[in-house]
């Protein structure tokens, strides 16, 4: 019981620092574990990497539909039946069609978010 609470309590407090990073410094850990060939398949840091992507893929995707419920319009606007999330290789694509420049200034939340509206732009709102 001990472990599992030690376990949640690190997880707890290591989400909201790597909620932070940069889109730079995700890109460069994904380009030095791209380096590794086959073995990135078997490296922790595919993990850590892969869990992060998704981690703030799901708060995009939690951000849109609050938006959505609140009558306001989303971010992004996937048309029925494609993926409300980008793809491993549309991110990683994505990341590097960006200025290092802009990379720097935004974290990787914002810049997947800068992306999901580049691909799934919404209808402008008639005035």
């Amino acid at each position: 019981m001990r472990r599992v609470i030690l376990f949640l309590s690190v997880g707890l407090v290591a989400t909201p620092a790597l909620a932070d990073v940069s889109a730079q410094a995700f890109t460069v850990r994904v380009d030095k574990l791209m380096g590794q060939g086959p073995l990135a398949l078997f490296s922790p840091e595919r993990h850590r990497l892969q869990d992060l992507a998704e981690a703030n893929g799901d708060q995009l995707l939690a951000e849109r539909r609050e938006a959505i419920a609140r009558h306001e319009q989303p971010a992004y606007c996937p048309p029925p039946g494609a993926s409300p999330y980008l793809g491993a290789r549309q991110l990683v694509n994505g990341l590097h069609a960006m200025p290092v420049a802009e990379r720097e200034r935004m974290t990787l939340k914002e810049a997947m978010r800068t992306l999901l509206a580049r691909l799934h732009p919404c209808p402008r709102a008639a005035r």
